[in-house]
């Protein structure tokens, strides 16, 4: 299991419309580390991983505590075969606002099926 962190900036109204919109949770967090975190946490290279399609869903606060489900797809693509693959994944997350700072914490744990 891979314990994976956000933090941004934040301010209240940022906050509120957060809450309003949770989708919109996504135009704050820096998307390129948050991936290569995703990438670290992944057993199996093979066919070149790269993280696509993140939505927000099961947002749910109480104020300025809550949490979230980030949702994702891992696509490969399989050069020697010419052949591609997609899967499905989430990250489940805990957050607290505090200070104008947005933190949250969230644990990855790859399912990978071993025959």
């Amino acid at each position: 299991m891979n314990t994976i962190y956000i933090k941004f900036p934040c301010s209240l109204s940022e906050l509120e419309q957060i809450q309003r919109n949770p989708e919109s949770l996504l135009n704050f967090l820096a998307m390129e580390p948050l991936k290569a975190d995703i990438f670290d946490a992944l057993k199996d290279k093979d066919g070149a991983p790269t993280v696509s399609n993140m939505k927000i869903s099961q947002y749910n606060f109480d104020f300025l505590i809550g949490t979230f489900r980030l949702n994702f797809q891992v696509d490969r693509q399989f050069c020697c075969a010419d052949t591609s693959a997609c899967a499905t994944d989430y990250i489940d997350f805990k957050y607290h606002y505090h200070g104008e700072q947005f933190f949250a914490k969230g644990e990855f744990l790859n399912w990978v099926l071993d025959n």
